[in-house]
């Protein structure tokens, strides 16, 4: 009797719509217990790799610190001692090559040379002592400058010209005079070169044995048209640089 019991109520249960989910639901159970297994080991995994960084990253401080080569900290004293044996002494400086330097003409600005007066108001002497001043800057702009007959000043203002004349303009007629501005030329035009042009040119053509009665009586005016048309040539070149 009581094992006809038993089997009848286990073919209700297995007929039994609510029995059936109550299955689903267990199987369900172990799905999400068995996910949170596999997370539960993927996290305990990544604990461990960061516990073997660490300890590497240790372990590598230590080694440093026992080498010597620890930032901020003091260097191994045996390392140290290796260090300044393989060092070369360092030569001991020249007493020749130090007391020439101090013999040496102190440099001049290139405004202090642009602001000495003109050259023909100078004695010899003069010139002399003011060609040792401006020498190191001109011979270090340009060293195939060899002397003082080298160097031109503006007879207006005395601007020294320190790049071999490529600056200064010449009076066409007399071939003597530079100037470093056509205002400069026409200035000490008007004050003194328009009687001493014609004086320097009749006096260089008479060395060349040149004189004729066409240049002694040539007109000014034609001069300063000649200087006018270069003025021009040369306003013409900066304009197309």
């Amino acid at each position: 009797l009581v094992q006809r019991l038993v089997t009848l109520h286990l073919k209700q249960q297995s007929n039994d719509s609510n029995y059936v989910l109550h299955s689903e639901d267990i199987s369900n159970d172990n799905e999400g217990k068995s996910k949170n297994r596999n997370a539960a080991r993927e996290e305990h995994r990544k604990q461990q790799q960061e516990i073997e960084r660490q300890k590497q990253h240790q372990a590598q401080k230590k080694t440093n610190h026992k080498g010597g080569n620890r930032v901020g900290g003091k260097p191994n004293k045996s390392n140290q001692a290796k260090q300044q044996t393989t060092e070369k002494p360092k030569p001991k400086p020249n007493k020749t090559s130090t007391d020439a330097d101090a013999t040496k003409t102190p440099k001049v600005s290139l405004p202090e040379i642009n602001t000495l007066p003109l050259i023909n108001k100078y004695t010899d002497k003069e010139i002399e002592q003011n060609y040792a001043r401006v020498k190191p800057v001109i011979l270090e702009v340009d060293p195939t400058r060899s002397g003082w007959l080298d160097i031109q000043q503006c007879f207006n203002c005395g601007v020294i010209e320190i790049y071999s004349r490529e600056n200064l303009l010449r009076c066409l007629s007399c071939s003597e005079v530079w100037y470093c501005t056509d205002n400069c030329r026409k200035d000490h035009w008007d004050k003194v070169h328009q009687s001493e042009c014609k004086k320097i040119h009749f006096t260089n053509q008479s060395a060349n044995g040149l004189v004729t009665a066409d240049t002694t009586s040539s007109n000014q005016t034609d001069v300063l048209q000649r200087q006018d048309n270069v003025r021009q040539m040369q306003d013409l070149r900066e304009l197309q640089k």
